[in-house]
């Protein structure tokens, strides 16, 4: 199996997932300027639910968001006032468009995985990384190497059997996301 084809699996995998939960951290390699922690909860037929942090040296504080939808509504939580005048728009009201607005300020936490579990989220999907490869021998976990449109090796480490996402990195950008995925 190519890690092209191993890819498109994991791409199957998560939208045919009816819940998924996790917690991680999205930020620099270094830990330093500026870091994102959160935690999502998906069950496909009920709900979806992001709530981040975001801890920057850039903000005199963090600051807090929680997006919830039952696929009918829509519910923001937190500072939404401050993330408006830092990304100089208005909130979206849409889930698709919301996930889409707060993927560079979540530092990816919120669009990574969220755009493989719901098809109507837009943007590039980290498992259509351009020319993939497997890194090293397939094990346990794997890591995959590849383009991204906006820098080259991005890497992406996965639990061979389950397929899911451990994390995404890119070392150019000293940029990682590290996921700790459930199903239940």
């Amino acid at each position: 199996m190519t890690a092209e084809e191993y890819l498109s699996k994991v791409k199957v995998k998560y939208s045919n997932l009816k819940n998924y939960r996790d917690t991680g951290v999205a930020g620099s390699a270094s830990g330093e300027d500026h870091r994102v922690t959160f935690n999502t909860d998906f069950n496909r037929h009920s709900y979806y639910k992001v709530q981040y942090t975001i801890h920057s040296e850039k903000i005199d504080e963090c600051l807090n968001h929680l997006i919830y939808s039952d696929f009918n509504t829509l519910k923001l939580e937190g500072d939404w006032e401050k993330f408006q005048k830092i990304i100089d728009t208005n909130t979206p009201n849409s889930l698709p468009d919301i996930i889409a607005c707060t993927t560079g300020i979540s530092w990816g936490a919120t669009h990574s995985i969220s755009a493989l579990l719901m098809d109507n989220v837009g943007g590039f999907r980290i498992t259509d990384i351009k020319e993939p490869e497997f890194v090293g021998d397939i094990d346990t976990v794997t890591t995959i190497t590849g383009n991204h449109p906006w820098v080259e090796n991005c890497q992406i480490t996965v639990v061979f059997d389950d397929m899911l996402i451990q994390s995404i990195e890119r070392p150019s950008e000293k940029y990682i996301i590290k996921f700790k995925p459930e199903i239940y």
